[in-house]
């Protein structure tokens, strides 16, 4: 196997491309204010499954993790399914959310089709300031072997990253901002627009590039804050090659494919008082990489938090539900009405959040069959219903998720098409019977942006 360089024994039109698609521009994730910091390191994992991530001395005594996340990548044949999301953190099972799908980084093998899952987990609770032990990550081998020499065995880990957001009431007021997504790329810079804080006086600030496939080559590669190259050629940090592998070298992977970095730089000097975004951006040329994710901590003042509102929906429901058998007319007709599942976000437009979902009748009624005979019968109706919610700040492309939904009233039933029947037994007067019951029902949705961690959909009422 080559490796990925972009070199004379590539495809010519693997040699030209700049971003290879698929991609995820990355865009905001998180965001923080607190009396604290964030650390974040990495470890390659490529032909083994399993690594460590050491955060011992990135977290000062007296300071509580509040949130951790982990970030890893996984290539795979394009024909085959998504990668698994499933690991092992401190002998904890996880399952990450794939956040993105991405072009392959430039490997031989990409001419037959490849891609790269990004993957983000929440880890709070299971990681820690000290030793982190990876393992049952999916990979195609276990034993080690050095990526330019082993045979292709999809699928191939990348490697992964721990980033942790710590309280400490030492410490001054930062704002943690974390951007993710996934782009491969070559022969181009891709960057991302960190935003949602507002610098202190003098202010302190690093940031952390975590990129997958990087390797020792000739010298390529850069990583810019606010349009200063900050690592690579041209600085003293990593001069030779930003991005070079070295979560992977420093885990024993040979120094040509360490294929994953967690790179921290000091940008206090490029961030000034009263700034409310910064860019951060990565230069590749010869090297193909793939920008996952950007960190970015930074002493800040008190800002107004910016609201995340609960917005509802209401909707009338009707239902028209033929009765077969027929309703007896002097018996009662009995309804319920009820969720078989939670409603979903279908689409976000500018200003609006479209919801959608159903809701199921329950009809009890005494019916009469043809030779007249009556019994006590169940029947269950479903009808979908589409709901819309004015949000002044929702975007097109923007993430919501319902929060609550429930039945807010349940209508009068109303029996349609009379007839008749036979009376029982044999011989009695005929019995009115109705063929049709209409009702109509009011539901009601809510929706926050991004998670609803706090607030999780209810349960139907009933099974």
């Amino acid at each position: 196997m080559s490796n990925n360089v972009r070199n004379g024994g590539m495809d010519s039109d693997m040699d030209l491309f700049a971003i290879e698609p698929p991609s995820v521009p990355l865009s905001p994730f998180f965001n923080v204010t607190l009396n604290g910091d964030c650390a974040a390191r990495g470890v390659g994992m490529r032909n083994r499954g399993f690594g460590t991530i050491d955060m011992t001395g990135s977290v000062p005594p007296g300071s509580v993790i509040v949130r951790a996340f982990l970030y890893w990548a996984v290539i795979r044949g394009a024909a085959d399914p998504v990668s698994s999301p499933d690991g092992t953190l401190n002998e904890v099972d996880i399952t990450g959310t794939l956040i993105a799908t991405a072009g392959t980084p430039c490997w031989p093998f990409q001419s037959s089709g490849a891609l790269v899952d990004v993957f983000r987990a929440d880890v709070t609770g299971i990681a820690t300031d000290g030793s982190n032990d990876l393992t049952n990550f999916p990979s195609g081998l276990t034993n080690g072997a050095p990526p330019q020499s082993a045979p292709e065995a999809f699928p191939l880990l990348e490697g992964a990253s721990l980033v942790l957001v710590f309280a400490n009431p030492s410490l001054s007021l930062k704002t943690v901002v974390i951007n993710d997504g996934g782009v491969t790329f070559a022969n181009d810079t891709v960057s991302t627009t960190l935003s949602g804080f507002r610098a202190s006086n003098s202010p302190q600030a690093k940031t952390f590039y975590i990129v997958a496939d990087g390797q020792a080559v000739l010298p390529d590669d850069q990583a810019l804050f606010n349009g200063m190259a900050v690592a690579g050629p041209t600085t003293s940090l990593r001069p030779l090659d930003a991005f070079n592998g070295q979560d992977g070298i420093d885990a024993g992977i040979e120094p040509g494919n360490g294929l994953w970095d967690t790179l921290e730089v000091d940008v206090s000097s490029l961030v000034n008082e009263g700034d409310t975004s910064a860019t951060a951006s990565v230069t590749a040329q010869i090297d193909c990489l793939t920008y996952i994710a950007q960190v970015l901590c930074v002493t800040g003042t008190a800002t107004c938090p910016v609201a995340n509102p609960q917005t509802c929906c209401q909707v009338a429901v009707e239902f028209k539900t033929q009765l077969v058998p027929p309703a007896l007319a002097s018996a009662d007709v009995m309804t319920e009405v009820f969720f078989t599942q939670a409603p979903v976000v279908e689409d976000v437009c500018p200003e609006k959040v479209i919801v959608c979902g159903t809701v199921a009748k329950r009809i009890t009624y005494t019916a009469v069959d043809e030779q007249g005979k009556q019994c006590r019968k169940e029947i269950c109706d479903e009808r979908a219903f589409q709901c819309i919610i004015d949000r002044e700040d929702a975007n097109e492309g923007d993430s919501f998720e319902v929060c609550g939904f429930a039945v807010l009233c349940e209508g009068t039933p109303r029996l349609q098409n009379r007839g008749t029947r036979p009376g029982f037994p044999p011989g009695s007067k005929p019995v009115d019977v109705f063929w049709k019951v209409l009702e109509k029902n009011i539901v009601k949705v809510c929706v926050r942006r991004l998670s609803c961690n706090d607030c999780k959909p209810l349960p139907p009422p009933c099974e």
